[in-house]
């Protein structure tokens, strides 16, 4: 059954694109979308993929700045869907191989950025602590899944382990784990791959192009921390960012999605909007706070499905 299932799916899918479908679906359904992207120019988004799927974009919705997507159709004038996009981390790549794109066919987006790590060029951790894993050995990693309690000693098992530990916890197990791994040495791919932007390129971005988001200062799971520190993670983020730049930041993302009340209220203090990892359309009456989105799919024939059936 769950081959014929997936079959059927396929079959739906490129129906969609492939006959034409997909503006059919979009004059029936209006609702805006915002898309979450992060990096171009990897093996889940190659450059030429990222450039066929903004064509299908610009050909069947309105791309708008993240702030105009839940604004309501001016009566009488019938315009495209309006869609927004979003890049998360303020990885290198987005500035050297998304935004020449994004220039070229004069596509606005928002980059989410850390200025903690801006500053000091690190890695998101868990993308340091990811790479480490993998430079391990498998005898390695089995102990150090041990030390963590982790049930499997796969490098993407033990991440995600570490993302959900107390804060103070997890920072123990990054420094074991670097310990652990005092040689290790990124590859060039790995570069490319996790490489966060430097002062000079977020400057160098177009402000009328691209808006400048907060991703809180360091990319910290949000709901791991103290009050003291989340508050330090998200006010420090706007003020850090405002001050580089000479221009308002209004717009959030939590970290990999976590978020509750108190760091919605925390936010929101702070914010106008902020996006979230959950999955859906933006409603007509939103909660600015928490603003849902459609994660990039892997090829164009997805996108145009998902951006009709958000859930997937």
């Amino acid at each position: 059954m769950g081959v014929l299932r997936h079959a059927i799916s396929e079959f739906l899918r490129h129906t969609v694109y492939y006959g034409g479908l997909s503006g059919l679906l979009c004059y029936f359904n209006r609702q805006p979308r915002i898309l979450m992207l992060h990096g171009v120019g990897t093996p889940e988004l190659p450059v030429d993929v990222f450039r066929v799927q903004l064509s299908f974009l610009r050909r069947f919705f309105q791309i708008v700045p993240l702030e105009q997507v839940w604004q309501a159709d001016c009566p009488g004038i019938r315009t495209p869907p309006r869609v927004a996009l979003t890049f998360d981390d303020g990885l290198r790549n987005n500035f050297k191989l998304a935004y020449p794109i994004l220039k070229e066919l004069n596509v606005p987006a928002t980059f989410f950025v850390c200025p903690g790590l801006i500053d000091s060029g690190r890695w998101l951790w868990n993308h340091e602590c990811r790479a480490r894993l993998e430079w391990l050995s498998v005898k390695g990693r089995r102990l150090f899944a041990e030390e963590v309690e982790s049930e499997s000693a796969d490098a993407e098992a033990i991440t995600r382990k570490l993302k959900y530990m107390p804060h103070f916890r997890r920072r123990q197990a990054e420094k074991q784990l670097a310990e652990a791994t005092p040689d290790f040495a990124p590859t060039d791919r790995q570069h490319q791959n996790f490489d966060i932007m430097t002062w000079a390129e977020l400057k160098a971005l177009e402000p009328g192009l691209i808006t400048i988001g907060g991703h809180s200062t360091n990319h910290e799971i949000l709901t791991q921390l103290n009050s003291e520190q989340l508050e330090r993670e998200v006010a420090q983020c706007r003020t850090w960012l405002e001050r580089e730049l000479g221009r308002p930041v209004n717009h959030f993302c939590y970290p990999d999605g976590a978020y509750n009340a108190q760091v919605i209220s925390s936010v929101g203090c702070h914010f106008v909007s902020a996006v979230t990892t959950r999955e859906g359309w933006v409603p007509a009456e939103p909660s600015l706070l928490e603003l849902p989105r459609i994660a990039i799919s892997l090829n164009v024939v997805d996108l145009a499905w998902t951006m009709h059936r958000a859930t997937g």
